[in-house]
């Protein structure tokens, strides 16, 4: 008998095995059945709610934005504060956040600002957003003088952020801190990891070399 012979009769026989098996048993393949459907159905059901969700999310979002931008303010902040309160983690929720922090900053509202830092759910793995965030973080608590917190986002901002003129921007502000509150070694090993003449940007260039040496 050939190979091929072999096995469709080894496929047949489990066939025949198997109908036997659910003959024997009517009521628990129907049970197996509707179990299976049922779980299928959730899933599916499951998916297109959370399709829906995050299509209802991006509309608002968007509508949002257009009236922030067409000058709408009052009535956008309201739509952000909604979603902040209402929408989880998601790209629609980063956006509100962005829009919400970006306008207390620009009024210099510390109290929203402390309000969003403290509540946020912010979460994304763009990189440079993040650290654009850590960044304003560190900008808000450098004004209320709270100087360890302000060191720690400047560093996680240094840390997270891709971009070189970004990163040179953010140690610009943590060397200013540093020599204000004179810490002179953290000032000095910071400078260290500088290489002036490597900055292609005039102006952060020549506000590097404004900077002032600290002698020992």
């Amino acid at each position: 008998m050939k190979k091929q012979e072999i096995k469709k009769d080894l496929i047949r026989e489990k066939m025949i095995s198997m109908l036997s098996i659910l003959n024997d048993n009517p009521k628990k393949f129907i049970q197996y059945t509707s179990v299976f459907v049922i779980l299928l159905l959730t899933i599916i059901f499951y998916s297109n709610s959370q399709h829906n969700k995050k299509n209802t999310y991006n509309l608002n979002s968007s509508i949002s934005q257009n009236k922030y931008t067409d000058g709408d303010k009052d009535l956008a902040l309201l739509n952000f504060k909604k979603i902040l309160n209402d929408y989880s983690s998601s790209e629609s929720y980063n956006q509100a956040y962005i829009y919400t922090l970006n306008d207390a900053v620009e009024n210099n509202d510390l109290d929203k600002i402390k309000d969003l830092i403290e509540n946020s759910h912010f979460k994304t793995k763009d990189n440079t957003l993040q650290a654009l965030i850590y960044n304003i973080y560190a900008n808000y608590y450098l004004d209320i003088n709270n100087n360890d917190k302000a060191i720690k986002y400047y560093n996680k901002a240094i840390y997270e952020s891709d971009i070189t003129d970004h990163i040179l921007k953010f140690k610009l502000n943590l060397l200013y801190l540093y020599y204000e509150i004179e810490d002179h070694k953290n000032y000095e090993d910071l400078l260290s990891t500088i290489n002036i003449d490597d900055i292609k940007s005039y102006q952060l260039k020549n506000k590097y070399e404004q900077l002032p040496s600290i002698s020992n």
